[in-house]
């Protein structure tokens, strides 16, 4: 409302907000926006144009008409849909802010990831930039150089990341319920913009009955061997290796110079699990001959016997024309083969 002065007299001019149906939408018409700039909100599409000073240069009339659903688009919101003009001939960014009902949101898809989406009749929907959401006020909120055709919709996702890019899996022991370690994958899930989003994400890893996975992400083994796992949001999915240890690689007996003073047999054993693992739970099961029997017995006894053991090196007195043949067989979930070498009195 403003006042005029006419012949001496003070006169009240109202334009009035006026409502009508406009090839098939529903168009509402407020006061004009002039330089100076301002609001006006439209509450029957729960709509709101901020205008800055300078927006215009003379009298706008800005017009809003609700878009029928179904909107034609993905994971748009119900209900949110609008026109708004005219479209083009502003000299400054305006804020549009659309409302939304929070129950109408897409299944899946957390408040945070809503942006407001510009129509065009060439490009369909796309997410205009710098959207910021409200989710105590149920609105959304962006600067836009022109107007036109928008809804509240899911940000698409762009890109999904998996950390740790490869997941190894270690073997623990025989011993325990869980023989595997867990290794809880972290998905990162972003847009266009390089923007944090929060969709659910699916896991799934073949039936091959290497690995496991649950929905929080925990990669867990079932056997030794290489597989992967697969990370899906928003219809974009990422797979990363997997290797499960449980198996052994590598490894090698050899002598060495011990700490003792020669003539001595010093043993050493090296060995590297199926997933580049050096420190895993080997198990080394020792056997030895030779023409000191004794020497044999006590280091057997030192090795484990039977059973194995954890012992990796051993040195003893080697006396000169004494012969020994020395195996070792290293386990984890499985076995290697026996490596034996032969040694002799002269050998060093």
């Amino acid at each position: 409302m403003r006042q005029l002065t006419r012949g001496g007299r003070r006169a009240r001019a109202l334009v009035a907000v006026s409502t009508a149906m406009v090839g098939g939408l529903l168009v509402t018409a407020c006061v004009p926006v002039g330089p100076s700039g301002g609001t006006r909100s439209f509450a029957d599409v729960r709509t709101t144009v901020h205008i800055p000073p300078g927006a215009v240069e003379g009298p706008v009339f800005i017009t809003a008409g609700r878009v029928a659903d179904p909107l034609d688009g993905v994971d748009l919101v119900p209900g949110t849909g609008v026109d708004l003009a005219p479209t083009d001939g502003w000299l400054q960014p305006l804020e549009v802010v659309l409302g939304y009902d929070e129950g109408s949101v897409p299944a899946g898809v957390p408040e945070t990831d809503l942006r407001i989406l510009h129509h065009t009749d060439a490009g369909g929907w796309t997410v205009l930039p710098g959207s910021t959401v409200d989710a105590d006020a149920n609105t959304v909120i962006v600067a836009t150089a022109t107007l036109g055709r928008f809804a509240v919709g899911a940000a698409p996702v762009a890109g999904v990341s998996v950390v740790p890019g490869a997941i190894v899996v270690g073997y623990l022991g025989a011993t325990g319920a869980h023989p595997w370690a867990e290794v809880d994958a972290t998905v990162d899930v972003r847009d266009a913009e390089g923007r944090e989003l929060g969709r659910a994400v699916d896991w799934t890893v073949p039936p091959d009955g290497i690995a496991s996975v649950d929905a929080d992400g925990v990669v867990g083994g079932l056997a030794p061997g290489t597989t992967t796992a697969t990370a899906m949001a928003g219809g974009v999915s990422t797979t990363v290796p997997v290797c499960v240890g449980g198996a052994v690689d590598w490894f090698w007996l050899s002598p060495g110079s011990g700490p003792q003073l020669p003539p001595t047999l010093y043993l050493e054993v090296s060995a590297t699990a199926s997933c580049g693992q050096t420190d895993a739970p080997f198990r080394y099961f020792w056997a030895c001959l030779g023409t000191n029997q004794l020497l044999c017995r006590e280091f057997l006894a030192v090795a484990g016997g039977l059973a194995g053991g954890t012992l990796t090196s051993y040195e003893f007195p080697l006396a000169p024309g004494e012969i020994f043949e020395i195996g070792v067989q290293v386990c984890l979930h499985s076995c290697t083969g026996v490596m034996t070498h032969a040694f002799d009195g002269a050998w060093n």
